[in-house]
Formats: C-alpha cells, sequence, structure tokens
C-alpha cells in the first residue's frame, strides 16, 4: 500500500500568486502562517504531477539536490578563477562531489518536509553565481538575477552570510 502525502489543499498552483502575499497559505492556523512562496510552488508542482504519491516529492528533492551539487561546482570553479586567474574547474568538481556525497544533507534531501533548506540553499548558490557572472563581466541583468534568486532564498530559511551582499556579523 503506498502512503499518500498529506498537503493541504490550499497547496494548488492556482493559488500560485497568493503564496507571495499570504502567509495563511502556508498553514491553517493564522498564528502558524510562514512565509515560504519558493517552497510551496514546489510542493503544488509536485502535487500537479504526482498527486499525493510521496515518491515524486522525494524525487524533487533528489533532482534538487543534485542541481544544488552542480551549482557547487560551477561556484566553486567559478570563485577559483575569480580569485587566481587559472582555471579552478578540478576542485570545483571535488567540492561538488564531495556536497553531493556528504551525509549532512541527508535529512534535508530525505524528508519532504526540510525542503526549504534544499531551496535555501538553491537560491544563495544561484545568486552568488549570478554575482560571480556579473563581476567577471557579465551584464547588469546577472545582478539582477543574483538579486532575485537572493530575495527568493529570503522565503525560506535565514539565508547563511556567505553572500557577499549579507551583513558583516
Amino acid at each position: 500500500k503506498t502512503t499518500e502525502l498529506t498537503i493541504d489543499i490550499r497547496i494548488d498552483l492556482r493559488n500560485a500568486l497568493r503564496f507571495f502575499h499570504d502567509p495563511r497559505t502556508f498553514d491553517a492556523p493564522p498564528e502558524n502562517g510562514m512565509f515560504r512562496p519558493a517552497l510551496l510552488v514546489t510542493l503544488a508542482t509536485d502535487r500537479l504531477f504526482f498527486g499525493r504519491d510521496p515518491w515524486g516529492a522525494h524525487l524533487a528533492g533528489v533532482l534538487l539536490h543534485a542541481l544544488n551539487a552542480l551549482l557547487v561546482t560551477v561556484v566553486v570553479a567559478g570563485i577559483g578563477r575569480f580569485l587566481t586567474r587559472r582555471s579552478a574547474r578540478g576542485v570545483g568538481l571535488c567540492a561538488g562531489l564531495l556536497f553531493a556525497a556528504h551525509p549532512a544533507f541527508g535529512e534535508a534531501v530525505h524528508y519532504v518536509s526540510a525542503r526549504s533548506d534544499i531551496l535555501g540553499t538553491f537560491f544563495c548558490l544561484f545568486s552568488l553565481l549570478a554575482w560571480l557572472r556579473f563581476r567577471t563581466g557579465g551584464g547588469a541583468a546577472w545582478l539582477g538575477g543574483s538579486a532575485a534568486a537572493l530575495l527568493l532564498g529570503c522565503g525560506g530559511p535565514p539565508p547563511p552570510p556567505t553572500h557577499p551582499a549579507a551583513p558583516a556579523p
């Protein structure tokens, strides 16, 4: 017997715009409402494609983790090249493989309820990548993409202070 994933009825792509301005779409009691629009969009997308079957949500978590490992590879290689002006592909590949295999993110990948951690990581890494592209001669669109990703990442867990725009402790 397949266990059904319990997702509130409001988690539906038809409510996607509400996710970005109404924290009550996250939880029924208003006092429990949280603002995590990117998380809700991914859960609604899971529900659209896989219904209440949990395997789709787990597949999405694994795919997001793989995407994050790829972003780690590209960002680390980009930082290495930005700092040394030489290719750092090998270092980036090692970092990405270590990130992919390290058990620190095991819970976030395996538990659907921890997906906001994976999404926060994705948006922070994408923001760093876009910032690096901007700093190495990319256009203003890369800077805008960096800011947009950073803002989307704020709709999850607190972003780590690794982004160049993060305030110093």
